[in-house]
C-alpha cells in the first residue's frame, strides 16, 4: 500500500491545470531568445515559425507541419483538404470538446455524432457503423484526454480519418507518433494543453504533397505568393512569439512527459488496488494524458467533487455536456443523435491533475482524497 498522506493537510490548493512548473522551466531560455526576436521586427512571418514546423513534423513523423492560430483552425483545415462539399457529413464523438464538431461545420460539413467505447471512452466502431450514410465523407477521431485511439480500426469504412490530437501530443501507437496515425491531424497548442503555448496556437500534420500548397496558403489569407491570393483563405497564422515559446517547450518535452508518466503510473497502481474506475488505455499505445479521468457513480459524482474541493483539490469535469445537448447542435447537426454512453460519462467523470508540477506525494494526497470522498459520499447517500 502507498505511504499514507494526511488527509487534512494544510497547504496551497492543487489545480488540475497548472502551468507554473513547465513555464518556469523554460522562462530563462525563452526570454533570452525573445530579445533577439523582438529586435528582428519579424513578429509574424519569422524563421522561428518555419523552424518549429520542421521540428514538429520530425517529432510526429510526418513530412509536413503547418502552424495555425488555434486547434479549431487546425481541425477546420484538416477537414477542408478532404474536399468537403455541401451536404457532406463527418462523424464526431459526442463526448468531446465542442471545437471538434464546430471545426467540421466550419469546413462545410454537417456533423453526425457517434457514441464511444465504455472502457476507453474513445469513438467505437459499432456506433460509427450505425450512423454512416452515403453522405458520410470522413471520421473525426478524438484521442480523448490524450488516450491514444487507433485509426486503423475504422479502415473497414473506407473513409479518411482526421485525428483530433488536441490532447495527445507525444503519444504513440506501436512506436508511431500521434499525428501520423490517420489521414491528417489537427492539434491544439493553447496554453492549458499538455503541449501548450503562451497564447492560442495549433498545428496540422500530414504527408500529402498535393495538400501542402493549399494549407500553407489558406492560413495566410489564401496567399501563395506575396499579395497574391490563390485561395479564399483566412488569417489563421501563429505569431512568432508563440512559436518561439513552443520551440522552447519542445526542447524540454521529454522531461515534462517523464514527470507525467510517473504520476500516471502512480494513479494506475493506486486506483487498480481500490477498484475505482478509470479510463482504459491500449496495451500497444503510450498515451500522453493531459488529465487523468476517473468514473464514480452519478449519484455521488457532484458530492465527490465538492469534497475534493473542500480538501484543496480543484478537480474538474471534462466535458459537462455532450455535443447534442448544446443549443448550437441544431445548427451544425445532420440529424438527431443517440449517444447513451457519452451522456452517462458526462454525469460520472472527474478529471484529476497529472501536470508536471505535481509531486508523487501530491498525487498520493489526491488519490487518497478521492477514496475518502467516495466513501463519505456513499455513506451520506445510504444514510
Amino acid at each position: 500500500m502507498h505511504r499514507s498522506v494526511p488527509i487534512d493537510r494544510s497547504q496551497a490548493r492543487i489545480s488540475t491545470i497548472d502551468l507554473t512548473y513547465e513555464n518556469q522551466l523554460i522562462k530563462k531560455e525563452f526570454f533570452e531568445s525573445l530579445s533577439a526576436l523582438y529586435d528582428s521586427n519579424e513578429l509574424v512571418s519569422s524563421p522561428v515559425v518555419e523552424e518549429l514546423e520542421t521540428q514538429l513534423a520530425t517529432y510526429c513523423g510526418t513530412r509536413y507541419c503547418c502552424m495555425t492560430g488555434g486547434g479549431t483552425m487546425s481541425l477546420q483545415i484538416a477537414a477542408q483538404v478532404l474536399n468537403i462539399k455541401e451536404g457532406d457529413e463527418i462523424v464526431v464523438p459526442a463526448n468531446t470538446f465542442l471545437a471538434s464538431a464546430v471545426a467540421m461545420y466550419h469546413a462545410g460539413a454537417r456533423v453526425i455524432l457517434a457514441d464511444v467505447d465504455p472502457n476507453t471512452w474513445n469513438l467505437s466502431q459499432e456506433t460509427v457503423w450505425r450512423v454512416l450514410t452515403p453522405r458520410t465523407k470522413a471520421i473525426c477521431l478524438v484521442h480523448l484526454y490524450g488516450n491514444v485511439a487507433d485509426p486503423r480500426e475504422f479502415d473497414r469504412f473506407g473513409l479518411p480519418v482526421i485525428e483530433d490530437a488536441s490532447h495527445a501530443f507525444g503519444g504513440t501507437l506501436n512506436g508511431r507518433r500521434v499525428g501520423s496515425l490517420g489521414t491528417v491531424a489537427g492539434f491544439s497548442a493553447g496554453p492549458i494543453k499538455g503541449f501548450g503555448g503562451v497564447g492560442q496556437a495549433g498545428f496540422i500534420t500530414y504527408n500529402q504533397d498535393q495538400w501542402h500548397r493549399y494549407i500553407r496558403g489558406y492560413v495566410n489569407n489564401g496567399q501563395t505568393a506575396r499579395h497574391f491570393g490563390e485561395y479564399v483563405g483566412h488569417n489563421f497564422r501563429i505569431d512568432a512569439l508563440n512559436a518561439l515559446f513552443l520551440q522552447k517547450k519542445l526542447a524540454v518535452w521529454e522531461e515534462l512527459m517523464a514527470k507525467r508518466k510517473r504520476l500516471i503510473a502512480f494513479y494506475d497502481q493506486y486506483f487498480a488496488a481500490t477498484g475505482i474506475r478509470r479510463q482504459a488505455r491500449r496495451s500497444d499505445a503510450e498515451s500522453s494524458l493531459w488529465v487523468y479521468v476517473i468514473r464514480v457513480d452519478r449519484k455521488i459524482r457532484d458530492s465527490v467533487l465538492a469534497r475534493l474541493r473542500d480538501r484543496g483539490i480543484d478537480a474538474l469535469v471534462q466535458y459537462t455536456f455532450t455535443i447534442d445537448k448544446m443549443p448550437m447542435w441544431n445548427t451544425i447537426a445532420a440529424r438527431r443523435a443517440s449517444v447513451p454512453m457519452s451522456d452517462l460519462l458526462t454525469k460520472e467523470i472527474i478529471s484529476l491533475p497529472v501536470h508536471p508540477g505535481l509531486s508523487v506525494s501530491d498525487a498520493a494526497y489526491v488519490a487518497q482524497s478521492v477514496s475518502a470522498a467516495i466513501e463519505e459520499s456513499l455513506g451520506k447517500l445510504a444514510a
